[in-house]
């Protein structure tokens, strides 16, 4: 049984590496085929399509699973109601984005079929990570991005790249959801033959709030976090150069692809880690709850400071192997850029932490905390005639200061709260 949870476990690891592997090699390509630009567009295209899963799967993953986990066989009919009407609902705000938005609107028709199937995929995955079928999700993980790599290593103009990396993501994503099902029908697993959509009633709003709920968190996190890529990025290209731009994001990417491995493993095995762990609290037992506090804020440090030397030793590699060796690596520019990666490693287990507690709200705001600073002060200079070297070291001031207050806010909520109980 060990044998066959390690095995798992190393696919998991395995497709979650190779997930990585993929977006760099995205990133090298457009970085070989159309130089800075390649790496701007890209970046872009990341945040913009990242954008649109976010609205069309209002990011209920997190609430999904935990209604796998939790909910009574009996109530699943319940859920499938409800998961459908978020699913319509999703559809509208996607298409309305991409409609509102100046960037990609003309190609709208191209994202509907991709808005589409975003929903049913991340039920598909919250239901295998329920049932603890990481490998599997892992694999979906990987095979969503592969669809970029093979996206960028077709497009031969950079104004191509967008229409590419949408259709080969459309593709993969179809084969994914028709392979589940046919999983299914041959092995006669079809679960859902005795579920069917009832007549909405508020036993169903309440389950569609709750899960939204916790979407608001995930929608609020990813939301924020990509329009503050975007505008960061725009706030270097005005007021400092686009090539400094484009080294930012190069210092990012080997640490974002060490990041989404780190935080794909908290959201596989920490998460429902957490939750279980809480549901068998006693509360009315202050010693156990004492200790417990203490000992997840001890694994929530140890975990923080692997992730530094995961950063550590894995970053000159990365950085190499995607930009090749003529780029010199600044030591300094390395330090700040691993110190803010390794805080959004222990805000990701502080906010699971938090949401397996139900305290969406205090997880929603921690999020604010570190976001919006960044997405205000950016935007509001960005048109300004602030000198390029102010405007570097507000930057950097800015996104040390943010990521710092967010750490401090978590714990403080989580010391109250225990305190409370």
């Amino acid at each position: 049984m060990n044998l066959l949870i390690d095995k798992e476990k190393l696919l998991t690891f395995g497709f979650i590496i190779l997930s990585g592997i993929a977006i760099l090699s995205s990133t090298k390509l457009a970085f070989e085929k159309f130089n800075n630009d390649g790496i701007i567009e890209l970046s872009n295209i990341f945040n913009y399509i990242a954008l649109i899963y976010i609205f069309s799967s209002l990011s209920v993953e997190s609430g999904v699973i935990k209604k796998f986990s939790t909910l009574e066989k009996k109530r699943l009919n319940d859920l499938f109601t409800s998961l459908a009407c978020l699913y319509v609902f999703g559809i509208f705000l996607a298409v309305l984005y991409v409609y509102l938005e100046n960037i990609y609107a003309k190609y709208i028709f191209n994202l509907i079929p991709l808005i589409i199937l975003y929903f049913p995929l991340i039920i598909i995955r919250s239901k295998l990570i329920s049932s603890g079928k990481q490998p599997v999700a892992s694999f979906i993980t990987f095979s969503i991005s592969f669809s970029y790599f093979i996206g960028t290593y077709f497009t031969k103009d950079i104004n191509n790249l967008f229409v590419n990396i949408i259709f080969f993501n459309y593709m993969i994503i179809s084969i994914l959801i028709l392979s589940f099902f046919s999983y299914l029908i041959i092995q006669n697993k079809l679960f859902f033959r005795e579920l069917s959509i009832k007549p909405i009633n508020t036993s169903h709003l309440k389950i569609s709030f709750d899960l939204l709920k916790f979407g608001m968190h995930s929608s609020s996190s990813g939301i924020q976090d990509n329009l503050a890529m975007l505008i960061r990025r725009l706030f270097l290209i005005n007021l400092v150069t686009l090539e400094f731009s484009a080294l930012m994001e190069m210092y990012q990417k080997p640490l974002i692809w060490i990041l989404s491995v780190v935080t794909a493993v908290i959201g596989y095995y920490y998460y429902p880690y957490i939750i279980n762990f809480e549901k068998s609290l006693d509360t009315n037992n202050p010693m156990q709850a004492e200790e417990a506090y203490k000992d997840n804020i001890i694994l929530v440090l140890k975990l923080t400071l692997l992730s530094v030397i995961f950063f550590s030793l894995g970053f000159p590699f990365i950085f190499w192997f995607t930009f090749g060796f003529d780029i010199q690596i600044d030591f300094l520019f390395l330090i700040f850029w691993i110190f803010i990666f390794s805080l959004r490693v222990a805000a990701a287990l502080l906010s699971s932490w938090l949401l397996a507690k139900n305290m969406v709200r205090n997880a929603i705001f921690a999020e604010i905390i570190l976001y919006m600073p960044t997405i205000l002060i950016f935007y509001i200079f960005s048109s300004s005639n602030m000198s390029s070297n102010d405007a570097f070291y507000l930057f950097f001031t800015i996104l040390g200061l943010s990521s710092t207050i967010q750490i401090i806010y978590f714990i403080f909520k989580l010391k109250i709260n225990f305190k409370n109980n």
